[in-house]
């Protein structure tokens, strides 16, 4: 059975994070990232964008190697949603990094990175013509909206997603395939209003 998600539409405001759901999330998905971290996106989230008191401007650095090149995006910019706080703390787990606000301050060392896989690639016109015939419905995972369709496969076996990309009602213009864990992140972001362009790097 598909899990259909309907794009929402933009709000004028964000509703308030749960908190004490994410460091549940934080224990039960990344368990390697110190409480710390988290604390210190809190402080960020509710400073909004302001220095912490004693005037330091909050740090925020991951140890990303230079051959990883097509993801995350750099910089990493995250809103108060909760799918992009774990996004955040997804991207701590897999590299490593630093994080910093006032006299809190949290360092993750990673000596072997996790490198996530994260593929997105245009198709050419009689692809994408074979691939709309074949995936359309194939699918456990689903993100449209007036513009977007985004139909994702997964592949438990090689823990992968695979996902084609269509835009306005036009054929197949793009495949992905991701690791299970940034899946889950990205259509969870997309879930929440994250646009499909900005959430899959497609600018």
């Amino acid at each position: 059975m598909a899990k259909v998600v309907d794009f929402p539409r933009p709000k004028k405001t964000l509703p308030p994070l749960d908190w004490e759901r994410l460091e549940v999330e934080r224990q039960e998905r990344f368990p390697k990232v110190p409480r710390t971290a988290l604390k210190i996106l809190k402080k960020i989230i509710q400073a909004k964008g302001m220095p912490s008191k004693d005037g330091s401007d909050p740090i925020l650095i991951f140890d990303i190697p230079d051959d990883c090149y097509e993801y995350p995006p750099i910089p990493v910019c995250f809103t108060p949603r909760e799918s992009d706080i774990l996004w955040v703390i997804d991207l701590l787990d897999r590299f490593g990094g630093e994080l910093a606000f006032g006299k809190l301050r949290c360092r993750i060392r990673r000596r072997k990175k996790r490198l996530p896989v994260f593929v997105v690639k245009e198709v050419s016109e009689g692809t994408a013509q074979a691939l709309n015939a074949v995936y359309h419905h194939q699918y456990e995972h689903y993100v449209k909206s007036g513009k977007w369709m985004i139909l994702g496969k997964e592949f438990p076996e090689l823990d992968l997603m695979g996902v084609i990309i269509r835009k306005e009602e036009s054929v197949v213009r793009h495949v992905g395939f991701f690791d299970r864990g940034t899946a889950d992140i990205l259509f969870s972001r997309m879930a929440e209003g994250v646009p499909p362009e900005v959430a899959l790097m497609l600018e």
